[in-house]
């Protein structure tokens, strides 16, 4: 975050979305960055401080499954917030995005841009709990084979002890498996 800012990298190949976006979130206090495609939004995130990005699906040599693949693939970019802004709100791309590490997923035109720099805030600023898994407890036999977790419950990035992080949404909570050392997640 610069200056107490946080810095938002809007990815869109419509360059009308990433400049009403850009509008809206630097009146709302971000530091504002954009990028046409996934390439160009790797560029940034290698070069700039970038605290949440804001990405379309669809975009020339880069789609945003492939950049969201790549940054959940890297240490260093692996926790780093990304909300979808999908052009055909498909389900099955929603739920693609999702299970490759997506934080929120929204629909374009059915979410006014004020309600997604509140989403973006709060994505940024969540209660998270990080639990340590015990192997001996209730159902962790089940979540383990479930999860596809290593017998020693350690990382296979760095061998650092797993363990349960939790995201409070409202009255729910998000679970992921995660490496607190690497912060790569499983």
């Amino acid at each position: 975050m610069k200056d107490n800012k946080p810095t938002v990298l809007i990815v869109d190949d419509h360059e009308m979305i990433r400049e009403n976006y850009a509008d809206v979130f630097a009146d709302n206090g971000f530091e504002v960055l954009s990028a046409n495609d996934g390439v160009e939004a790797l560029e940034k995130v290698d070069k700039n401080e970038v605290d949440l990005v804001f990405t379309g699906i669809i975009m020339p040599r880069m789609d945003g499954f492939q950049l969201l693949e790549n940054l959940k693939m890297h240490t260093t970019t692996s926790g780093l917030p990304v909300l979808i802004n999908s052009h055909l709100g498909r389900e099955e791309d929603k739920e693609k995005m999702m299970e490759l590490g997506a934080d929120d997923f929204i629909v374009h035109g059915t979410v006014q841009p004020i309600e997604v720099v509140k989403k973006a805030r709060w994505m940024l600023t969540p209660n998270k709990y990080l639990l340590r898994i015990c192997k001996d407890e209730l159902d962790f036999k089940q979540f383990k084979k479930d999860k596809q977790l290593s017998e020693d419950l350690k990382c296979q990035h760095c061998g650092g002890e797993l363990a349960l992080e939790l995201k409070e949404k409202k009255d729910e909570y998000a679970a992921k498996v995660i490496c607190p050392e690497c912060k790569s997640y499983h």
